[in-house]
C-alpha cells in the first residue's frame, strides 16, 4: 500500500513540473491534458485507497475469523482433552470393574466348592445317622428282649423262692423223724437236726434269689468304658 501511495505522489509531482516548464503556446492543451492526467491520478489514488481500505477491512475480518477459529480450536482442544481424560478414566474404571468381576468369580467358585464339600459331609452324616438309627433299633430290640427275659427270670425266681419257703414251712411243720424218714433215701441226712437243715435251705434260697437292684448295678458297671 505504501508503494502505491508513493507512485501516486510521484505522478502528481511530475505533472506539476510539466506544467511549470510548458511553452505558452501549448499551455491550454497541456493544461487540459495535465488536468486529465491529474484527474486520472486522483481517481487511481482513490481506487488505491479504496482497495487499501477494503484490504484492511478484509484483514480485520480475517483476523477476527482467525481469533474465532483460534477460540473454537482451543475449545475443541479442551473438549478433546476432556474426552481423552474421560476415556482414560472410563478405561481405568472398566479395568477395576473387570478385576472386581474376576474376584467375584473366584469367590463364587470357592463358595461352590465349599457348598459341594458341605453337601458331601451332610450326605455322609445322614448315612452315619441312618446307621446309628438302625443300631439304636437293634439295641432297643435287644433291651426289650432282655427286659422280657429278665421278667421271666424274676417270675421263675419268685416261684422258686416261694417253693423254697413252702418247703421250709412243710419241713418245720412235720416231726423230724417223719420228715427224715420220708427224705432218707433222697437226702441222706438222717441224724441231722431238722431246724439246722431248714435254716440251711433258707440261706441257700436267699442266696439264689434274683436281686433286681444288684443286677442293674452290675449291668451298669459292665457298660462303663
Amino acid at each position: 500500500m505504501m508503494n502505491v501511495k508513493s507512485t501516486c505522489l510521484s505522478i502528481l509531482a511530475c505533472s506539476v513540473l510539466v506544467l511549470s516548464s510548458a511553452d505558452p503556446a501549448h499551455a491550454e492543451d497541456k493544461t487540459s491534458r495535465e488536468r486529465e492526467a491529474l484527474r486520472r491520478a486522483q481517481q487511481s489514488l482513490r481506487q488505491t485507497q479504496e482497495e487499501r481500505d477494503a484490504l484492511a477491512s478484509e484483514k480485520a475480518s480475517l483476523a477476527q475469523a482467525k481469533d474465532q477459529l483460534d477460540g473454537q480450536l482451543k475449545q475443541t482442544s479442551a473438549k478433546v482433552k476432556g474426552a481423552e481424560s474421560k476415556a482414560t478414566s472410563e478405561r481405568a474404571r472398566a479395568a477395576q470393574l473387570e478385576s472386581t468381576l474376576r474376584s467375584k468369580d473366584e469367590a463364587l467358585t470357592a463358595a461352590q466348592a465349599r457348598e459341594a464339600e458341605l453337601a458331601d459331609r451332610l450326605r455322609k452324616a445322614e448315612a452315619g445317622l441312618a446307621d446309628k438309627s438302625r443300631l439304636l433299633e437293634n439295641v432297643s430290640g435287644m433291651l426289650a428282649r432282655s427286659a422280657q427275659a429278665q421278667q421271666t427270670l424274676e417270675a421263675q425266681n419268685s416261684a422258686l423262692y416261694a417253693t423254697g419257703l413252702e418247703l421250709v414251712d412243710v419241713v418245720r411243720s412235720q416231726s423230724p423223724s417223719a420228715w427224715l424218714k420220708a427224705r432218707d433215701g433222697l437226702l441222706g441226712f438222717q441224724g441231722v437236726r431238722v431246724e439246722n437243715l431248714a435254716e440251711s435251705f433258707r440261706t441257700k434260697l436267699d442266696v439264689a434269689r434274683y436281686n433286681k437292684k444288684e443286677a442293674s448295678a452290675a449291668a451298669a458297671s459292665a457298660s462303663l468304658p
